[in-house]
């Protein structure tokens, strides 16, 4: 395990904790500590898991060949890695200038999280280890040869359902473990908050 104790974002030490989380997605076993940065708001796992949950093997690959791309579809692998500058750092080199990367982050500034709390699906600890608000993005962006171009937010997958049934089985003091597309029949009645996941488009200046 990684114990963080600068801010990857902007540098500082001080740390407030949020939550203790466990995981609800593969039955991965101890609960993680939820930690945000009191001056840029940056969400993240404190201590980190010894492994990436997402492999930058490819992007390395590419790298190595001097492969250059004109678009790069990042989804949230920015949430997945132990270190986002570094991995944005190998992305620009990537992209011929004026490329742009399109990312889909889970957002912490949504109202399912600010519901839900420790309980919101979209969490999905331990592979998030990052949750970045808008403004945290913008300053990776800026750190590492970026400009925002497009913001934009999307539901989630579930994400109300899911969180739902976590928070009520925690209530319960009982283990739920959760896959997309859970209870998809009637609880698409139910309503669905519309900025769960935000869309940010990065052009390389």
């Amino acid at each position: 395990m990684k114990i963080v104790k600068k801010c990857d974002n902007c540098g500082k030490s001080d740390f407030q904790f949020l939550y203790k989380n466990h995981n609800v997605h593969e039955r991965i076993l101890g609960e993680f500590g939820v930690f945000q940065c009191k001056s840029c708001k940056l969400i993240f796992l404190n201590p980190q898991p010894d492994e990436q949950v997402v492999s930058c093997g490819k992007i390395q690959a590419d790298l190595a060949k001097g492969t250059k791309f004109e678009v790069i579809d990042m989804g949230d692998a920015l949430s997945h890695t132990r270190n986002p500058s570094a991995l944005l750092k190998k992305v620009s080199k990537m992209l011929e200038k004026g490329g742009v990367v399109h990312l889909e982050l889970p957002n912490p500034e949504s109202q399912a999280h600010a519901l839900f709390r420790k309980h919101w699906s979209l969490l999905a600890t331990p592979y998030h280890q990052y949750l970045f608000t808008v403004r945290n993005v913008e300053s990776y962006a800026k750190k590492n040869g970026f400009r925002v171009l497009n913001v934009s937010y999307r539901k989630g997958s579930n994400d109300f359902s899911n969180s739902l049934i976590l928070g009520v089985a925690a209530k319960m003091r009982k283990n739920v473990y959760v896959k997309d597309g859970f209870l998809n029949g009637i609880f698409r009645l139910l309503p669905v908050f519309g900025d769960s996941v935000v869309q940010v488009t990065l052009k390389k200046v």
